[in-house]
Parts: structure tokens; C-alpha cells; sequence
């Protein structure tokens, strides 16, 4: 029994002895690796690339609130990134119309990306049958809009759907009027006739 013993002793310590030598001998078959060598998805994220597209016609302000707070100003068409901390947070903004906008932003990769709501838009066909004078038509409402339209011609033009107070110069007349109007609508407008 004492000779089975001191043989598994002797196989025991071959096994370690070997293993030291390999580990001494061959360091580069046991490496360790530090965080900042790891792929993103296995480190520990320390800041996240944001990505906010802004789709209105005017620039709204982004804020951020959670674990760190963010106010980010975004411009009218623009789509732009910012450096923030991992984490959850809720975003708000003023949409389309001035509506408040609010909703729950979990952050968990390297980037994110918050898609601003675009507006409902309606678009109009104008067709100025004046072919002596141009036609001019001036709305005001959350967006304003001013257009021309050369005489006798014909201008396709989108704009949110909004009420507006619409003045129409056509035909040498001037008409004030309160526009209702909803998207996807088409809208022809004849001038003078």
C-alpha cells in the first residue's frame, strides 16, 4: 500500500513539475490580458457614442437624464454624435408642433442612436393662372413659409402639416384666411381663376 502511495506521489509531482517547466519555459502559450485589450462587448464600457438625427424644420434641445445629466442642442436637419456614460436614461425633447416627447433611452453598447420623430407634412401644388403677375402665399404657424409663384407658373412645396394664417397675393387681391391642414394631404391651389 505504502509503495501504490509513493507512486502516486511521484506521478503528482512529474505532472507539476512539467507543468512548471512549459509555464517557464513557453510564456507565451499562458498570457494574460488586460481590459482595455478586450473586444467592447467584454470590457467594461466607460463612455458610449450617441447618435441624435434631428428631421424637423427647426432644432430642438435633447436632454438626458440618468446616471449623468445631458442637455444637447440639435440643429434643424442635422444628425450629430455625443460622448456619454453608459447607463439608462430617460430622453425629452420638443417635437413636431412644440409636443413634448419622452421615452426611455438604455444604453448598452458602444453606440446609440435617438431618431428625433419627424413632422407630419402635407404638400400643395400651386398654379398661378395670372400670367401677367406672380402669386405670393405667406403662412405662419409653428414652421412660416413664404413663397413665390412667377406668373403662370406652377410650384409643387411640402410644409408641416399645422393651422396656419395663410395670406394669399394673387390677382392683384389680398386674402387672410386660417388654414387647417393635415398630412399626407395634396392640395391644388388655383390663383385667378
Amino acid at each position: 500500500m505504502e509503495e501504490k502511495a509513493m507512486t502516486k506521489t511521484r506521478i503528482v509531482t512529474i505532472i507539476l513539475l512539467t507543468a512548471f517547466v512549459v509555464a517557464f519555459q513557453a510564456p507565451a502559450m499562458f498570457t494574460t490580458t488586460r481590459a482595455a485589450e478586450l473586444p467592447a462587448t467584454e470590457a467594461a464600457v466607460s463612455s458610449i457614442t450617441l447618435t441624435i438625427t434631428n428631421p424637423l424644420p427647426k432644432a430642438t434641445t435633447v436632454t438626458l437624464t440618468g446616471k449623468k445629466s445631458y442637455t444637447i442642442n440639435v440643429q434643424q436637419g442635422a444628425t450629430i454624435t455625443r460622448t456619454i456614460d453608459p447607463g439608462k436614461y430617460k430622453f425629452s425633447y420638443q417635437g413636431c408642433l412644440n409636443k413634448a416627447k419622452k421615452g426611455n433611452l438604455k444604453v448598452k453598447k458602444v453606440t446609440a442612436t435617438l431618431k428625433i420623430a419627424p413632422c407630419k407634412m402635407a404638400t400643395w401644388i400651386w398654379y398661378n393662372a395670372d400670367d401677367s403677375r406672380p402669386a405670393t402665399i405667406r403662412l405662419k404657424g409653428w414652421v412660416n413659409y413664404s413663397v413665390t409663384v412667377g406668373p403662370g407658373q406652377v410650384l409643387a412645396f411640402s410644409w408641416v402639416a399645422d393651422t396656419y394664417q395663410a395670406t394669399i397675393v394673387a390677382c392683384g387681391k389680398t386674402i387672410n384666411e386660417t388654414w387647417k391642414v393635415k398630412g399626407k394631404k395634396s392640395w391644388i391651389i388655383y390663383a385667378c381663376k
